[in-house]
């Protein structure tokens, strides 16, 4: 009895294929391969692959944005006029027994929310930089850049035994300057602090990481960015620091209105 004839068993002239080559050692070699190539990718080939076509480089430093949006203890960028504001807080007001509690914090971001007002997202923002894995990052330069610019409205102060809150040491540019630039403040943020530029380079690492708090100071209303340059494996980049996407906004915390959480009262200063 003759064997049955495989398509593709032959070559062009007749005789028969070699082994390596018939169809079906094909057909088992592929599935092999996939096979290896799955497990591979499930045990982290996928990053690997990741890396080879444009993903994010294992020397890029990983930075980490923070703000702080909680309009308790904050300063409002007026969009109606500050009687009708304050009105707004103290009908969320009624029926509330703990002034400095989380209700409180939560009707509050009811009342900004729906009269149009705004939050200063640049006036501290916490940057986390780090190395990516075991990798060390030199950061070389941090810069800031104005993304738009725009008269003050009325900013009114809102809540109740309020605290100054600033760190020890902060990075603050003056954005109402010609070319603003990002300076070291170290104090208390009363006004006595010592200034005095970074000390770049810096180095971080996954294990020793560098946190800056960045500061937009200003008399009018500042949207901005930032820029930190970088060298990483012998390669130079830059990460840009953004509220998510959006530029962060900067305008004056010391205002002449302050509205009282704590006893419902709307006060101005001559």
């Amino acid at each position: 009895m003759s064997d049955q004839d495989d398509s593709g068993s032959q070559t062009a002239d007749g005789s028969a294929n070699p082994w390596w080559k018939k169809p079906a050692f094909l057909s088992a070699v592929t599935a092999a391969t996939v096979g290896v190539v799955i497990i591979w990718v499930a045990a982290g080939g996928n990053a690997a692959v990741h890396a080879m076509f444009g993903g994010e480089s294992p020397t890029r430093p990983i930075v980490t944005e923070s703000v702080n949006h909680d309009p308790f203890c904050a300063s409002w960028l007026l969009n109606r006029n500050p009687e009708a504001v304050g009105a707004q807080i103290r009908n969320q007001m009624r029926g509330l027994k703990d002034p400095l509690g989380g209700d409180m914090k939560n009707r509050l971001k009811a009342v900004y929310k729906s009269s149009g007002s705004r939050l200063p997202s640049g006036d501290m923002v916490e940057v986390i930089i780090e190395g990516n894995k075991e990798s060390v990052v030199v950061l070389d330069h941090l810069e800031v850049n104005i993304a738009g610019r725009s008269k003050l409205g009325s900013v009114m102060n809102v809540g109740t035994q309020c605290g100054a809150g600033f760190p020890a040491r902060y990075y603050a540019a003056d954005l109402d300057r010609p070319r603003p630039e990002f300076l070291v403040y170290e104090g208390d943020g009363s006004g006595d602090d010592e200034v005095k530029p970074i000390d770049f380079p810096y180095k971080v690492s996954s294990a020793e990481p560098e946190k800056f708090v960045l500061v937009g100071n200003t008399k009018s209303v500042v949207e901005w960015t930032a820029t930190l340059y970088w060298t990483a494996g012998g390669k130079k980049g830059k990460t840009e620091i953004t509220d998510g996407g959006k530029p962060f906004v900067s305008y004056p915390e010391l205002t002449k209105l302050y509205f009282d959480t704590g006893t419902g009262e709307l006060h101005r200063s001559p």
